[in-house]
């Protein structure tokens, strides 16, 4: 019901000028908060290992490539093509659980 409050007092473009888009607060609610302290905390735990895991492959790829992918090398267009596939690859074939795979993936 908080979320309803906020987005009802301030609309949308409001929020997102503030850095916090709605569809983000949404999947904060609905894949973190579970029916018990334990769950929650359990997603937590989980969803912040998971951002930490996309942050590190961002990380590494921009500090190899640091300039992006700007259209004039070919190859790091391939080499990103490549890592984003093989880390979801992983992400998915290797048992890690739910919430840590979530977060991994849409971060």
């Amino acid at each position: 019901t908080l979320y309803a409050a906020v987005a009802m007092y301030f609309h949308r473009t409001v929020m997102d000028s503030w850095g916090l888009p709605m569809a983000t607060i949404l999947c904060n609610m609905l894949f973190t908060v579970g029916s018990d302290l334990g769950s929650t905390l359990s997603g937590m735990f989980y969803g912040i290992i998971g951002s930490f895991w996309a942050l590190l492959v961002n990380w590494m790829f921009l500090g190899f490539f640091p300039g992006g992918y700007t259209g004039e090398i070919t190859s790091v267009f391939w080499i990103a093509l490549a890592v984003i596939f093989i880390y979801t690859f992983l992400m998915i074939a290797l048992k890690v659980p739910e919430t840590m795979r979530f977060w991994a993936l849409i971060s």
